[in-house]
């Protein structure tokens, strides 16, 4: 497993059974890739717009937080892309790093998973090697728009209140 902890002073981890399983190129661009993350501060960003989104609809909590760590980890693989030039190695190890959690899954062993990697991956690929025009929306962009969609139902609670007491009182 790799992954960032810590909110205010984040740090990096990559865990014995992936560091052993994989290359040390592989390595690097993880290690590489879990720093874009810090320097980013993205856990606390994740958690800032958790709370945000928390007044929102499970479905939809869930899906605008799928698409804030899609955002965060492809942002975190530009981050790489800007300091090792090398888009196909970083596919590569993001697919490789797929197939070892996939694999330690399947025999649920456990011991091998990168959270950098859990995030569709095909997405992310094809981010990586595809054509700039194919880019997700800012993280600004879609925290706008929670923003918006929150100030929008925080002044409708009025208005809905009213509604519902007319509609059961007459």
């Amino acid at each position: 497993m790799a992954f960032v902890a810590g909110l205010l002073s984040p740090q990096a981890f990559i865990t014995r059974g992936l560091a052993s399983s994989i290359s040390e190129e592989e390595r690097h661009i993880i290690g590489l890739h879990e720093q874009a993350h810090i320097v980013r501060r993205d856990p606390l960003r994740k958690s800032l717009f958790a709370m945000l989104v928390g007044l929102y609809p499970s479905p939809v909590r869930r899906f605008l937080l799928a698409e804030l760590e899609l955002v965060q980890e492809q942002r975190a693989d530009e981050w790489v892309l800007r300091r090792y030039p090398k888009p196909a190695a970083i596919a590569q190890s993001l697919l490789n790093v797929e197939k070892l959690a996939t694999r330690f899954r399947e025999q649920e062993l456990g011991q091998v998973h990168c959270h950098f990697a859990a995030h569709a991956v095909q997405r992310r690929i094809i981010h990586l090697l595809g054509p700039t025009e194919q880019r997700s929306v800012s993280v600004a962009v879609v925290g706008a728009v929670v923003v918006v969609a929150a100030l929008c139902s925080a002044a409708s609670v009025d208005l809905v209140h009213h509604f519902l007491e007319t509609l059961f009182l007459h």
